[in-house]
């Protein structure tokens, strides 16, 4: 696993738009998500968003989860990069579909109630730009919500260290064998301690490994976290409204509330008080 800060090139951003617009087999992989797939992340935009508000589902692949929005009343645009993705996706009232790049929406300034984003911000090659382009489009008081995993929890490879020692294999590109598993948690903690002591975010980033993109976020770009996005928005004038999901078992729910940074997954909401 390949670990940088700085910027993804071209040619890497290229390379990744290519594989999104032009890949079968990774939209096959789309297509086995079911409804309950996406429970979570509606959960959470009903919970934060009136019926009937005017959403940008982005990077919403294959477009399941935005016609999941506009059944249950919301006004959706989804968005993603690949025409090969949306060109098959459900139309109806209601719902509409847009291929665009999330660094450069294809979009008048304040023009959507919400932007809410599942399992999309890591494999986004700039978050500054894609977190700026996002704050852009909605209007004021309205919400950025991101779901997504976050890639430098330290729970991540101890899960994979107690699978295998039960027995099990190896999850492939993080934590294919256990001395792999050991580097990505000393990796993970290291990392996460030295963001929560230091006050500015610090966007990381890694080579994608497009050749085994159908293994759980092989193909992810940004080693996502909650704290680099929480800061870098607070920074702009955004109102944190909630910070990490709460979970589904009861000792989920206490983890979720004692270590939010710690958490495998984010959910993040946000709310624009004022003009950017």
């Amino acid at each position: 696993m390949q670990n940088r800060s700085c910027i993804p090139g071209q040619e890497t951003r290229s390379e990744m738009t290519r594989f999104y617009q032009t890949s079968e087999k990774y939209l096959q992989g789309l297509n086995l998500k079911d409804e309950g797939y996406f429970k979570s992340y509606i959960s959470i935009i009903q919970k934060h968003l009136p019926s009937r508000s005017k959403v940008l589902d982005l990077a919403c692949g294959n477009g399941f989860s935005s016609f999941l929005l506009a059944k249950i009343g919301y006004e959706v645009t989804g968005v993603d990069i690949s025409h090969l993705f949306i060109k098959n996706a459900t139309i109806n009232n209601g719902l509409s579909y847009v291929a665009g790049d999330a660094l450069a929406l294809p979009f008048k300034d304040a023009c959507f109630g919400a932007i809410a984003c599942f399992e999309g911000i890591e494999h986004f090659p700039n978050v500054d730009n894609a977190l700026r382009e996002m704050m852009r489009v909605i209007r004021r008081k309205g919400l950025i919500i991101i779901v997504s995993p976050n890639l430098l929890s330290p729970f991540l490879p101890l899960k994979d260290i107690v699978f295998m020692a039960l027995g099990r294999e190896g999850r492939a590109t993080w934590a294919e064998n256990m001395p792999q598993a050991f580097r990505w948690l000393v990796t993970n903690t290291r990392s996460t301690v030295t963001k929560l002591l230091s006050s500015e975010p610090v966007f990381c980033y890694r080579g994608p490994n497009l050749l085994t993109a159908e293994h759980g976020d092989a193909d992810s770009v940004y080693l996502s976290t909650q704290i680099d996005i929480v800061r870098f928005l607070r920074a702009h004038g955004m109102v944190i409204l909630r910070i990490t999901g709460e979970g589904l078992t009861v000792i989920s729910k206490i983890t979720a509330r004692m270590f939010p940074y710690l958490k495998t997954w984010m959910a993040i909401v946000a709310r624009k008080d004022a003009v950017q």
